[in-house]
């Protein structure tokens, strides 16, 4: 029966380099973070070059009703980002994943049966996930200031830029989190401790 605390410090980091996964995260991590600031760049753009004009009644009403939905969805999502995660990588439930060999999508690829890689890949799944769901909300906000920029309703509004907020804090928090070995290492050092601790 496969326990983290069986695996070595030294097996993690050999898992860790035999497979580049810090690079895979790293690649992975810096792609989702730049959507939402690419498109915060093309919405702050638009809103530059574009003259008010006259708003089609509704507008406004619309651009309020998203920007409430947007914080509701926001703060759901953000509690999730790390409740989620934190639930993935509790050590007994890494400990009965590590039990079950993974099986490629479609036959496209072996089995994966090396304790080590299974627990980098719940490592990265957890962290995927966090970022995803930070994600979303940048993205559901941005889209708001894209509406209220696009006929320069954002000039008599600027009230509806608090929308951009969700992308500040994926920002933040990816900046925050951006995976290292020294990062990965020492997260497996504490999955290790809390696991010595439960068992």
């Amino acid at each position: 029966m496969s326990k983290l605390k069986d695996i070595s410090i030294e097996d993690f980091e050999a898992a860790l380099d035999a497979r580049q996964q810090v690079r895979a995260q790293q690649l992975t991590h810096i792609a989702i973070s730049i959507g939402p600031v690419l498109f915060a760049g093309v919405v702050g753009y638009l809103h530059a070059t574009t003259q008010p004009m006259p708003l089609p009644p509704g507008t406004i009403e619309l651009l309020r009703v998203l920007s409430f939905t947007h914080i509701a969805v926001a703060l759901g999502c953000w509690m999730a980002a790390f409740v989620i995660p934190a639930l993935m990588l509790k050590p007994a439930r890494l400990e009965a994943a590590m039990e079950r060999p993974l099986v490629a999508p479609f036959g496209l690829g072996p089995a994966i049966t090396d304790p080590r890689e299974i627990l980098l890949l719940a490592m990265s799944k957890a962290h995927l996930l966090r970022l995803a769901l930070l994600e979303g909300p940048a993205l559901f906000g941005l889209v708001i200031c894209l509406l209220g920029a696009i006929r320069g309703g954002l000039h008599e509004h600027p009230v509806y830029w608090f929308n951009t907020g969700s992308t500040f804090v994926l920002v933040v928090v990816a900046a925050l989190t951006f995976p290292t070995r020294d990062k990965l290492v020492e997260a497996f050092r504490r999955k290790k401790e809390d696991a010595s601790i439960a068992f």
